[in-house]
């Protein structure tokens, strides 16, 4: 690919001086983009871009002794890269955005807008009275809901029986339910 864009070059001389800066640089700016981008196709991509950018600068680069000419290249492909991974970023953020859209516009299983508004609400009363439960709640109440443990488990890392577990999980959830209502209660004198 990299012999094809230098035979863009007219000039024979041109030719070799791109070739030259490429063998004496190409490790160098490929690690550059690789330690940016931490994915070696795209550093690759990059690579060949910042060629093609380097070609249009020749008369400029031939001017350079080593070591300025050794910055620039490295400054060119570095700002390629950044350039490419806030390029990724942005569609990232759009298919996000897009995916996000999806999730509220589905008709079934997903949740509506004010079932969202709801969770919300909900999310921040729990937050309110937490500190207000026993350690054990909260250690039951986490392991079920945060952490996604099945009763089993819980049972076995506390050393109780299965049953205990959803009879606990229960007290802590109505424990927790009487607070919260406590606490809108309060909020709404």
């Amino acid at each position: 690919m990299l012999v094809a864009i230098w035979m863009a070059l007219e000039d024979e001389q041109q030719r070799e001086f791109m070739h030259g800066i490429y063998q004496k640089h190409a490790r160098l700016m490929l690690y550059t983009a690789n330690q940016i981008l931490r994915d070696p196709a795209a550093a690759e991509d990059v690579l060949q871009d910042s060629v093609v950018r380097l070609m249009d600068k020749i008369e400029l680069l031939q001017k350079m002794d080593g070591c300025t000419l050794t910055a620039y290249v490295v400054s060119t492909i570095r700002n390629m890269a950044l350039n490419r991974r806030r390029a990724q970023q942005r569609q990232r953020y759009r298919d996000a955005g897009l995916e996000q859209e999806a999730l509220l516009n589905v008709p079934d299983g997903g949740p509506t807008v004010e079932e969202g508004l709801l969770l919300r609400e909900q999310k921040a009363a729990l937050a309110k009275i937490w500190p207000r439960l026993t350690e054990d709640e909260r250690h039951l109440l986490e392991a079920k809901y945060i952490l996604q443990q099945e009763d089993k488990d819980i049972a076995g890392e506390l050393g109780i029986k299965p049953a205990s577990v959803r009879m606990g999980l229960t007290r802590a959830r109505r424990h927790a339910l009487k607070l919260m209502q406590k606490e809108g209660a309060a909020d709404e004198k």
